[in-house]
């Protein structure tokens, strides 16, 4: 009996370490793993907290409400040349399309025209004011007004028939007149403005002085420049030897704005105007 308690209790003992090293779980009736229960497995964050039960909450839960306030129709900002940089893919787009379309219409479509220098002229305002007396027949005039023209100017019934014919007075500009010559213009009615035009028609400027008062525009069209005009070794022009209706119309309106139209452009006598 003793030695049969004894093998017992090692037994015992032995089947004691060896579960202990080697143990096991065998089946229970709960699963080791709970099932899915389609609840997240991660705690949501606590609720936003309230500094007191009549304030609200510093952190304020997302909505599907906007944000901003509700939209107008003025903009927002004044609109400026510069594309905005908030659509700047629009303006990319867009814009160099838009000007390629207006410069193929302009490039393409619209012909080029060759503009007549004349229609850049200025006009000579002095050139509508013309002396009435100065294109009136010697024979005609009031004696008092032939006396002047005589004794003043130095002219003669047929140099005063001819204009352009009494170099002595006519190729004098208003300035280069002697106190006499001058008193003689004013008493015919003339002023410096007039006289200089119809008279003298500016034969009496330095080419300089054309441009200064924007002359030489209409000198240049007829074919004068600062060689021809300011040496005075006779050589001329070809619009100087030609007659009124052999001028391009170009430079009968530049002739016009120096104060000469056809009969006098062509040497034509008083009487025979």
């Amino acid at each position: 009996m003793k030695l049969q308690h004894i093998y017992c209790t090692i037994t015992a003992f032995t089947h004691t370490i060896f579960c202990l090293f080697n143990r096991t779980v065998g089946p229970t009736l709960e699963p080791t793993v709970q099932p899915d229960t389609g609840k997240p497995t991660v705690k949501p964050k606590p609720p936003p907290t309230f500094v007191n039960d009549n304030q609200a909450a510093t952190l304020q839960p997302v909505t599907n409400e906007p944000s901003s306030k509700q939209p107008t129709q003025e903009p927002s900002r004044e609109p400026t040349l510069e594309p905005s940089y908030y659509v700047r893919y629009f303006s990319i787009y867009v814009v160099p399309t838009l000007y390629t379309f207006r410069l193929t219409l302009s490039y393409q479509y619209q012909p080029t025209i060759l503009e007549d220098p004349s229609t850049q002229l200025e006009s000579n305002p002095v050139s509508p004011s013309i002396p009435e007396k100065r294109y009136v027949e010697w024979s005609s005039l009031e004696d008092v007004d032939r006396t002047v023209a005589e004794f003043y100017l130095k002219y003669t019934e047929e140099t005063w028939n001819l204009p352009g014919s009494n170099a002595e007075i006519e190729e004098i500009s208003y300035v280069d007149l002697t106190n006499n010559g001058k008193a003689g213009v004013i008493s015919l009615g003339m002023t410096e403005e007039v006289y200089d035009c119809h008279i003298n028609h500016y034969y009496g400027y330095w080419w300089s002085n054309l441009e200064e008062v924007g002359l030489d525009q209409y000198y240049s069209i007829l074919g004068w420049n600062a060689d021809l005009w300011d040496n005075d070794d006779g050589e001329v022009p070809d619009s100087e030897e030609l007659y009124w209706s052999e001028l391009t119309s170009a430079q009968q309106l530049a002739a016009s704005n120096v104060c000469f139209f056809e009969d006098l452009w062509n040497g034509e006598s008083i009487p025979d105007w």
